[in-house]
């Protein structure tokens, strides 16, 4: 599964976890982080990262490499790569590409470069970049820019789109995953969800793919994800979050299973969309 090779660090990723999900500052308390540290790099080693979100959003990400892998694909950007998880999966998938993840996080990117180091992976670097505040260096040059729950981060989305169109070639492809509007529920209790860390809840698809044929892309897919398993998973796991780390972690496996077929059947709605597009 996604992330199984953050199992050696265990401290660093569950950092993330509870910045990725505040549910995990309640499931997990300072009592039991020793626990946590011992039984983790086996538990993460085998099922990779435990955070439903994060394995849906994986999901998508490698279907979208499916379709790229006859592409030559030379030189590769991921926008807002964090602690680097779609850096590293790139510069594995493609060796023979130049993989170079950006974010705002220094801290961050120091992790992905420690596990970059230790995969012993060569065609990756993470540098510190503000996607809205200044342009890319070597326009015209990516044949790839990923960017996955990033852009309702920012506020001035559209300034980093640009930015990101005109760094990819005429021919290059981007993919990006954002959540949507109108996020519909099934348990009561979590229909208040939000995250405070967001400047906007979400985008319309209909409104994004426009947006993106203005910038000059065709559409080779657009997905809605995160439809009726992948939700229905999503939302089980944060209520086993809430009760306590051990019952999360037992129910982790079965509610993957579930929320893999999300990608196997055609959503007519979801939480999520997942756009892959060419610039012309």
């Amino acid at each position: 599964m996604f992330g199984s090779e953050y199992a050696d660090h265990p401290e660093i990723l569950l950092s993330s976890l509870r910045a990725m999900n505040n549910r995990y500052r309640m499931a997990v308390g300072a009592g039991s982080r020793n626990i946590i540290g011992r039984l983790q790099v086996f538990y993460v080693r085998l099922f990779g990262i435990p955070e439903i979100g994060f394995q849906v959003r994986g999901m998508y990400f490698r279907q979208a490499l499916q379709l790229l892998q006859e592409s030559r694909l030379r030189y590769i950007g991921d926008a807002g790569s964090g602690i680097g998880c779609y850096a590293l999966a790139l510069a594995a998938v493609f060796p023979k590409a130049r993989v170079v993840g950006w974010d705002i996080d220094g801290g961050k990117l120091k992790v992905a470069r420690v596990i970059a180091e230790k995969r012993n992976l060569t065609n990756v670097r993470f540098v510190e970049r503000d996607i809205v505040q200044k342009k890319i260096p070597q326009p015209a040059a990516y044949d790839l820019i990923v960017t996955i729950d990033v852009l309702e981060h920012i506020k001035r989305y559209d300034v980093a789109l640009r930015h990101l169109t005109a760094a990819l070639k005429p021919g290059g492809y981007l993919f990006l995953h954002v959540p949507q509007v109108e996020q519909r529920r099934f348990f009561s209790v979590l229909r208040s969800w939000e995250h405070h860390d967001h400047a906007r809840v979400g985008f319309s698809p209909a409104e994004l793919v426009r947006e993106l044929r203005t910038l000059g892309f065709s559409i080779r897919f657009t997905r809605h994800t995160f439809g009726f398993f992948g939700s229905l998973a999503w939302e089980i796991h944060h209520l086993t979050l809430a009760m306590n780390q051990y019952v999360a972690a037992a129910a982790f496996p079965f509610l993957y299973v579930l929320a893999s077929i999300d990608v196997f059947v055609h959503n007519k709605r979801g939480l999520g969309v997942a756009v892959l597009a060419r610039k012309l």
